[in-house]
């Protein structure tokens, strides 16, 4: 299988339906070569990764002169309204840059921002009592100037991708101090997936109590309850009570919302579509998500992707039959796209929909605003392979 010459630049050789294909990639590019035989596909493989080592296959780019960061921003900023960006978000994203982004990295060249430099700034932001998702939010936008860097030429690769091993989220609280209040069945026993779930999420502690009782053990503590900071999760009314009435004595984590409803519906409709009609308190939740899938939909149609706008939900499925190089499924192009793009996706598969790929929109405007990019980049620079 794959063996890179570089995160995105390298060789492979796979057996497809057709026979042997050799595939060469750099910076979304990509040519395949087919071979009668795997000892034929071996050879030009050998052969190809001498070449790479010698730098024939992958000559160093010309240096050119790269632009400051605090000089780009300006115009990054400029094309925000064409990518159909709102004032009001384009004045967040200026706000995030211009507080934290530039004091670090104004005066810098974009091809000298580096990864290990972004990591340590992205840290700082935490030591000066920056809270997590304010920093994580900086650290999104300054990945999507420089990833429209790289598509205006400007530099390589986006050194500030995979947001997640950059920025870390302190941890507040040891795993052997979670704890989980659940009623007993009628058994009066813990059901055992209950049990399963907390070992698996590193609770150490069950306690078989529920109601408003487990809310006021959690808050003040008993012989055999240890008392506890904060509460987590949706309840009853009386559960919502009872933690409106401790709120002076615990975090009590509201608002939860509600922990169920009841959407009655004869056979002349789906349950399901009812519930998303059904106007509720989820309204506002559910109107931004039809916003990001109707945007999703809107861009992958734009590169030529049959898409179906969905009725509800946070996933969609995309036709890439026409994108789908000899032999290969929609499986290896879901691995082709995280490997070049580092786009996440479920090939269809999984889901009886072979030819298809499965495309989350469960994030914000701006890791959508990534998303999009990437997709454009990967699938316009894949046309026809």
């Amino acid at each position: 299988m794959a063996r890179k010459a570089g995160k995105d630049r390298g060789i492979t050789q796979r057996k497809g339906r057709e026979g042997w294909w050799v595939r060469v990639y750099e910076e979304g590019r990509q040519t395949w070569r087919k071979c009668d035989s795997k000892s034929q596909a071996r050879t030009l493989y050998g052969r190809l990764k001498a070449d790479a080592r010698e730098e024939k296959l992958f000559p160093k780019p010309k240096k050119t002169k790269s632009l400051l960061l605090k000089d780009y921003f300006v115009t990054w900023l400029k094309n925000q309204p064409a990518r159909g960006k709102k004032v009001t978000t384009i004045k967040t994203y200026e706000s995030r840059l211009r507080k934290h982004a530039l004091p670090a990295f104004g005066t810098s060249q974009l091809s000298a921002i580096s990864r290990p430099r972004i990591k340590g700034w992205a840290a700082g932001l935490l030591e000066k009592g920056l809270d997590f998702d304010t920093a994580l939010n900086a650290l999104l936008t300054l990945s999507a100037v420089l990833t429209e860097a790289v598509e205006d030429g400007l530099i390589t690769h986006n050194p500030a991708l995979r947001s997640g091993k950059l920025l870390k989220r302190p941890a507040t609280i040891e795993e052997s101090e979670l704890a989980i209040f659940t009623p007993p069945g009628p058994d009066a026993r813990v059901d055992a997936g209950t049990l399963v779930a907390a070992r698996l999420a590193g609770v150490g502690t069950v306690y078989k109590a529920g109601g408003a009782q487990a809310v006021a053990a959690a808050a003040h503590g008993t012989e055999t309850v240890r008392r506890a900071r904060k509460i987590v999760g949706p309840g009853s009314p009386w559960i919502v009570a009872a933690k409106r009435a401790l709120a002076g004595v615990i975090d009590p984590g509201l608002p939860a919302g509600p922990s169920e409803s009841i959407i009655l519906a004869d056979d002349t409709v789906h349950g399901g579509l009812a519930a998303l009609r059904t106007p509720s308190d989820l309204d506002p939740i559910r109107s931004a998500y039809a916003h990001r899938a109707s945007r999703l939909t809107a861009a992958l149609r734009a590169l030529g992707l049959p898409t179906v706008a969905p009725e509800g939900g946070f996933c969609l499925m995309t036709d890439v039959r026409h994108h789908l190089a000899p032999g290969e499924s929609s499986d290896t192009l879901a691995l082709r796209l995280l490997e070049e793009a580092h786009g996440a996706t479920v090939a269809g598969e999984a889901f009886g929909a072979p030819g298809f790929l499965r495309m989350s929109f469960a994030c914000s405007d701006l890791a959508l605003d990534l998303a999009i990019a990437r997709l454009g980049g990967f699938f316009g620079r894949h046309q026809g392979a």
